[in-house]
C-alpha cells in the first residue's frame, strides 16, 4: 500500500465516517436540544450526571479491549492470519463481557452512595441504577464497532452507531417524553439505544464481514496480545475517559445540578469541533497499522501530513464561528436560560480546535505500540485537569471548569505531538496550513459583519448564513492557494464513493495549484 492508495483508503474511510458523523453528531446535538428545553437545568443536569458515570463505568469494564481489537484484527488481516482474527474477536468479546457484568453490578449497588454522598443529589439514585445496566451493553457495542474498524468496512460503523444507535436514543426519548415519562423514561431510552446498535453490529460483522460465530475456521487465542497491548489502556483509557468528565463530576461535587446542565449544553457544542478528528481516526489507525506491519514508515508518515491539514482546513472555521458566536448559538440551540454558558462555549473551543490541529497523534503512538506512553500522558493530564477543576470551579464556577478542561485538552495532544516527533521524527506543519487559515478569518469575519449589521440573530437566517460562510470559504481557499495535489485526489476519492459530479470544481481547482 503507496501513499496514494493509503490516502484513498482514509478519504474513503474518513468521508464515511464524516457523513455518519455529521448525522451522529447532528442528531446528538438535537437530542440534547430537546432534553434540556423540556426537561429544563436541574433535571438536564442529573442526566449528564448519569450519563459521566455510565460512561466512566463502561470505560473500566471495556479494559482497553477496543483499540487492542481494532488493531489485531487489521494487524492479522494484513498478515491473512484468520485463525488469528477469529481468535481476536472471540477473546476480546469474552473478557469484556465478564467485566462488564462486575462493573455494572458495583455501580448499581452502589448507587446510593453515589448519589446522595458524592453529589449530594439523592434524586440521582434511580437514574443511576439504570444507567448501571446500560454498562454492558455500551461495552458490547463498543467492542463490535472495534471489530468493524478492524475490518476498516465504516459504513457498517457508520450503520449500527451513527445511524440506528442515535436514531434509536432520539426516538425513544421523543416516545418517552411524549407518554409523560420524564427524567426516567428519558433514561431508559438512553440505556435501550446501546441494547440494539450491539444487536445491530453482531449483524453487520457475522452476516457481511466474517461470521466469527459459527466459522470453521479455528480460533488462534489472542488473549496474550490483547492484554499485553490493551492492559496499559485499560488505566489509560480511564485516565482519558474521566479526564473527559471530570469536569461535570466536579461540578456536580461543588454546584447544583442547574449549573452542570448550563455546562452541558455549552460542553456537546465544543465537542462538535471533534467530528473531524474522530471520523479520520477511526480508519486512519487500521491504515496506520497495516502500513506499519508492512514496514512503510514513509508512506505512513506522509499520510499523518496530509489527514492533518485536511482536519486543519475543516475545524478552524468551525472554531471561529463557536468562538465568536457562542452567545447567540445557545441562545438559539438551548434557549435564553443557557446564555449563561457562552463564555464557556468559547473557552472549550479553543481546547477542542487544538485537537483537531495536532491531528491523529494518539492513533500514531498507538500504532507504534507505545501504550504506556499514553498512559503516562494520561496519568500527568488528569493531575493537572484535577489539581486545576479543584482550584477554579470554587473561584470561577462552570467558566473554572472549562479553563481546566481547555488547558487539560490541549496539554495532551501537544505533549502526544512532540512524542510522535520523538519517535518517528516527523512534524505536520507546512506553507500549505496557511491558505486554510487566512480563508478561515476572512470568511467568518465577514459573516459576523453581516450578521451584527443586519441583525440576523434568529434561527430562520441560520441556513442561508452557513451557505454563504461555506462558498466564501471555497472562495478565499482559491484565492490563497489553499489546496494542492493530495486534495485533488482525495476529492476524486470522495467523488466516486458518494456519486456526485465535481467536475467542474476539479477542473477550478487544477488552474489554480
Amino acid at each position: 500500500m503507496d501513499t496514494e492508495k493509503a490516502l484513498k483508503k482514509v478519504a474513503k474511510g474518513a468521508g464515511i465516517v464524516f457523513l455518519g458523523s455529521i448525522f451522529s453528531r447532528g442528531i446528538a446535538y438535537l437530542y440534547r436540544m430537546l432534553v434540556a428545553r423540556l426537561l429544563g437545568p436541574f433535571d438536564y443536569g442529573l442526566l449528564s450526571l448519569g450519563i459521566a458515570v455510565l460512561s466512566i463505568g463502561a470505560t473500566i469494564s471495556a479494559a482497553g479491549l477496543p483499540q487492542g481489537i481494532a488493531r489485531y484484527v487489521s494487524f492479522y488481516r494484513g498478515k491473512s492470519d484468520l485463525s488469528k482474527v477469529r481468535g481476536t474477536i472471540l477473546d476480546g468479546y469474552k473478557m469484556s463481557t465478564i467485566v462488564s457484568v462486575i462493573v455494572s453490578i458495583s455501580v448499581f449497588l452502589s448507587s446510593n452512595w453515589i448519589a446522595a454522598t458524592l453529589f449530594k443529589t439523592p434524586e440521582l439514585t434511580s437514574i443511576l441504577k439504570i444507567f448501571s445496566i446500560g454498562i454492558v451493553f455500551s461495552v458490547l457495542s463498543s467492542q463490535s464497532i472495534a471489530v468493524i474498524r478492524g475490518f476498516q468496512k465504516m459504513k457498517y460503523k457508520v450503520y449500527a452507531e451513527d445511524l440506528i444507535q442515535k436514531s434509536s436514543i432520539f426516538i425513544l426519548t421523543l416516545v418517552a417524553i411524549f407518554f409523560g415519562f420524564g427524567i426516567l423514561g428519558v433514561t431508559f431510552a438512553y440505556v435501550a439505544g446501546f441494547f440494539i446498535s450491539f444487536f445491530a453490529a453482531i449483524y453487520y460483522i457475522e452476516k457481511r464481514l466474517f461470521n466469527f460465530l459459527t466459522s470453521t475456521i479455528k480460533p488462534k487465542s489472542a488473549k496474550k496480545e490483547l492484554i499485553k497491548f490493551s492492559l496499559p489502556l485499560v488505566f489509560a483509557a480511564i485516565l482519558w475517559t474521566i479526564l473527559g468528565r471530570i469536569d461535570t463530576i466536579m461540578l456536580g461535587y461543588f454546584l447544583n445540578p442547574s449549573q452542570v446542565g448550563i455546562y452541558n449544553a455549552a460542553f456537546p457544542t465544543a465537542m462538535l469541533l471533534m467530528v473531524v478528528l474522530s471520523s479520520t481516526e477511526m480508519i486512519f489507525m487500521p491504515v496506520a497499522s497495516e502500513l506499519f506491519s508492512q514496514d512503510k514508515l514513509t508512506e505512513l508518515a506522509n499520510v499523518f501530513k496530509v489527514v492533518t491539514k485536511w482536519m486543519f482546513a475543516v475545524s478552524f472555521p468551525m472554531f471561529l464561528v463557536m468562538a465568536i458566536f457562542s452567545k447567540l448559538i445557545l441562545k438559539i440551540m438551548f434557549g435564553s436560560q443557557y446564555v449563561a454558558g457562552a463564555l464557556v462555549l468559547s473557552i472549550l473551543s479553543i481546547g477542542y480546535f487544538i485537537a483537531s490541529f495536532v491531528g491523529p497523534t494518539g492513533a500514531i503512538l498507538l500504532t507504534l505500540g507505545k501504550t504506556k506512553t499514553l498512559l503516562a500522558n494520561n496519568i500527568v493530564v488528569l493531575s493537572v485537569d484535577i489539581i486545576l477543576n479543584w482550584t477554579l470551579i470554587p473561584m470561577l464556577g462552570i467558566v473554572g471548569a472549562a479553563i481546566s478542561t481547555a488547558v487539560s485538552i490541549s496539554f495532551w495532544n501537544i505533549l502526544t505531538l512532540f512524542e510522535v516527533y520523538k519517535f518517528m521524527r516527523i512534524q505536520p506543519y507546512n506553507h500549505f496550513f496557511i491558505g486554510p487559515a487566512i480563508a478561515s478569518l476572512l470568511s467568518v469575519l465577514s459573516i459576523y459583519a453581516v450578521v451584527e449589521k443586519l441583525g440576523l440573530h434568529s434561527i430562520i437566517f441560520l441556513v442561508p448564513l452557513v451557505v454563504l460562510l461555506l462558498f466564501l470559504y471555497f472562495i478565499f481557499l482559491i484565492f490563497f492557494k489553499g489546496f494542492e495535489a493530495e486534495d485533488l485526489m482525495i476529492l476524486s476519492t470522495l467523488e466516486k464513493k458518494l456519486g456526485l459530479n465535481l467536475k467542474f470544481v476539479k477542473k477550478i481547482l487544477k488552474k489554480f495549484l
